[in-house]
Order: structure tokens, then sequence, then C-alpha cells
């Protein structure tokens, strides 16, 4: 298990915790023999990845892997905040609620790459009277921050990411946005090679729970 090449796959949202790239940083130095090949994939392609075993390891929403087909590690459980550009004027407030975005263009992650995510996310706004005026889709994370550094409107974020993100966004916690988002790490349960073995125990050691 010191040797060998590591596939995994992963949403952009689950890299952005600090304790997950601590931890990833451990994993690399301490096994420099295996290569990690990471590559960006929607939690639907990752699950259909781990059937066809062309990943090793998924990186993906929670809830989204069935238990009864795969293994389940919870990586990250955190809550949400929203992710307004610097300019923005209630970047700086005190206090903020979902009033206060009301009539905010929104940018929202396409339902086809995390349906369960979407839907739960979209029910908890309604749930308190916020229907978000989504002005344009994203295919992912990282398109997000640009089209919010760019004036596309406001979008969200998981809090911990804050410190990785773009110096021309940040992070707010939004007082009535009760909203937590997991990160689960997921494998095949037949899978017993070392190396997928010993990258299980680095991620999930002493993960936190935000919040």
């Amino acid at each position: 298990g010191k040797t060998g090449l590591l596939r995994v796959g992963y949403v952009a949202t689950g890299l952005y915790s600090p304790h997950v790239l601590r931890n990833l940083r451990q994993f690399r130095a301490a096994f420099p023999d295996v290569h990690v090949a990471l590559k960006q994939m929607s939690p639907v392609m990752q699950m259909g990845a781990l059937v066809s075993n062309t990943i090793d390891v998924a990186i993906v929403h929670g809830g989204v892997a069935a238990p009864q087909q795969f293994r389940v590690n919870q990586l990250l459980d955190e809550p949400m905040g929203f992710m307004l550009p610097k300019g923005h004027p209630m970047a700086r407030a005190e206090r903020l609620h979902l009033a206060d975005f009301i009539a905010d263009p929104m940018v929202m992650i396409s339902r086809h790459i995390s349906p369960g995510f979407y839907d739960r996310l979209m029910a908890t706004w309604l749930e308190r009277g916020f229907n978000p005026r989504i002005v344009q889709e994203s295919d992912s994370f990282a398109t997000s921050i640009v089209l919010v550094a760019s004036g596309a409107g406001i979008s969200f974020a998981g809090e911990s990411a804050a410190a990785h993100l773009a110096s021309a966004v940040l992070v707010r916690h939004v007082g009535d946005f009760r909203f937590r988002s997991a990160i689960d790490l997921v494998t095949r349960p037949s899978d017993d090679s070392p190396i997928v073995e010993a990258f299980l125990r680095w991620l999930t050691n002493d993960a936190p729970s935000f919040g």
C-alpha cells in the first residue's frame, strides 16, 4: 500500500475545507510514491465511475451515495452561508437575513449536478419564504465563484471555504439560513486496497463538525 495509483473523483466544495486540505497534504507526505489522480466530477458521474471501477474514491455531497450500495464515511458537515462580491451593499452588515437578499440575482448550481442537494436547498429556502431569483446556472463551484466575483449575482458556499475563495468574494453567515452541507467519502464496499484504506484513515482523521 506504499506505492501505486489512487483515482479520486471530487466536487470542489469537498476540497475547500482547511482540515480536508491539511489531511490530503499529510497523506501525500506519508505516501510520496502513491500518485493521487484528482478529477473534478459531478456527484452523479462519480457514482457511475465507482460502479465502473474508473475511480477508487468519490468525494461527494452528503446523501448522494446509497449506503446499501457503497461504503460511506462523512468527511465534513458545516453550515452554509451566502457568497457575495466584496462590493455588495450588505457585505459588511453586522447581521444578515434571507429577506435582505430577496431582490438579488442568484447564481445556482445546475440541478443535474447534484439533484438531491439542489432539491433540499430549494425546499429549505421556500419553507422560509425565500424564493431565489435565479438568473444564471453554474456547472461547478469554481464557476460560481467567478460569476459572483464578476457581478452576475450572489450564491452560497460552506462557511469554511471563505479563506480559500478569490479576493473578490466573501462568505457571510445569514441568520435564518439554517442549512448544513455534508461531504461524504465514498468507496466500493468490496475494495480492500491498502491504498484506499490508508486514504480513508488519513482523510477522515479527526474530521471536525463545523458550527
